[in-house]
């Protein structure tokens, strides 16, 4: 079974489709190749007339469409096209209609009638749409086994020594942070190293600005911390082995990818934010309800020195999640007579 993934560039877009792909690798029998496709429109003005296009079945305006994207369009036909975004939606249908190939589209379907995809993934749901699936949580396209193999390496650099990881964004999505809150997550860390007999496992990512590096690298010192990745020092930063071999995962909570690749690891994770937070948004939506149902615990900067570790019990696992998406995406696909069924729904399909 050949898995072909269309993303315009962004990590994050990146991992949910490859998420979902890891899914029907993880419970099919069948030998899986999954390829990927960086592709966006040559002229980005052009995305709502190519998603009017991309509609239309018929083998010039498909051309078109298809000439319209940077992209090396690879030439064997895919079983099952996954894309999320709004670059790549018309090259997914396109290409959905020139390989009749099934297909399934991760978040905004930006207006596309639902006939022309399998199943459409989104995080809450839309009502009276047969086609959607409400995942409740972000898809991530990080391995569990790799990251705990990897961590068991790093943790073995660092004989007798309990780990924490802190994974740091910064502006962005509605938050915004202080050198005061720097200063206070430094000192916070420092503090709980020697409180409860931990070191950290740290890295920065794009979003950190340089002064809050420098103002960390103050608290950050040997004797709180194991291994430190300053992104803006370009320092290699392997956040698999990180998560992999600690013990909790902190996040700030401007960064929705991390926070869904550490929840994925089944561990106790902590999103830790500013004081300037905004209270609107998919994102923020998105993790209010992770808090509810108990895979993450949100705490503010200011109040991280005190932090007490609480017994991890989410009310639904995040396995149970994955789990429920991928049953829905099969019965989807499943019920696509358009085109030929995916081999990993072909059993399923003889059962009936």
């Amino acid at each position: 079974m050949r898995i072909l993934i269309i993303y315009d560039g962004k990590p994050g877009h990146l991992s949910q489709s490859l998420g979902l792909a890891n899914l029907i690798v993880a419970r099919t029998a069948q030998t899986v190749s999954i390829d990927h496709l960086i592709a966006k429109p040559e002229i980005k003005l052009l995305n709502r007339l190519l998603r009017r296009l991309s509609v239309i079945d018929h083998s010039i305006i498909t051309w078109i469409v298809k000439q319209a994207y940077r992209a090396d369009i690879p030439k064997a036909r895919p079983d099952l096209i996954v894309s999320f975004g709004g670059n790549v939606i018309a090259l997914n249908i396109a290409l959905r209609n020139y390989w009749k190939a099934n297909n399934i589209v991760i978040g905004n379907c930006y207006s596309i009638p639902s006939q022309f995809f399998d199943a459409q993934i989104t995080m809450f749901g839309e009502e009276n749409h047969s086609k959607n699936i409400a995942s409740f949580v972000a898809l991530s396209g990080i391995s569990r086994k790799e990251c705990l193999s990897l961590g068991k390496q790093l943790n073995s650099k660092y004989s007798n020594t309990r780990h924490w990881a802190m994974l740091i964004g910064g502006n962005g999505s509605g938050y915004e942070y202080t050198e005061d809150d720097f200063h206070h997550l430094g000192r916070s860390m420092a503090g709980l190293s020697y409180r409860y007999g931990i070191k950290w496992l740290v890295t920065t990512s794009r979003r950190t600005d340089v002064i809050a590096e420098i103002i960390l690298r103050k608290y950050l010192t040997h004797e709180t911390t194991s291994n430190v990745c300053f992104y803006n020092s370009g320092e290699n930063s392997c956040i698999k082995s990180i998560v992999g071999a600690s013990e909790r995962i902190f996040c700030t909570e401007d960064s929705l990818s991390m926070l869904s690749e550490s929840v994925s690891l089944a561990k106790p994770v902590i999103s830790v934010k500013p004081e300037k937070t905004s209270n609107q948004g998919i994102h923020r939506k998105t993790v209010d309800r992770m808090t509810s149902i108990g895979l993450i615990d949100p705490i503010e900067i200011h109040e991280l020195s005190t932090y007490q570790p609480t017994q991890f019990a989410p009310e639904k696992s995040y396995d149970a999640h994955l789990e429920d998406i991928y049953q829905q995406t099969k019965q989807r696909v499943i019920k696509a007579n358009h085109v030929r069924t995916p081999a990993f729904m072909e059993e399923e399909i003889t059962a009936q």
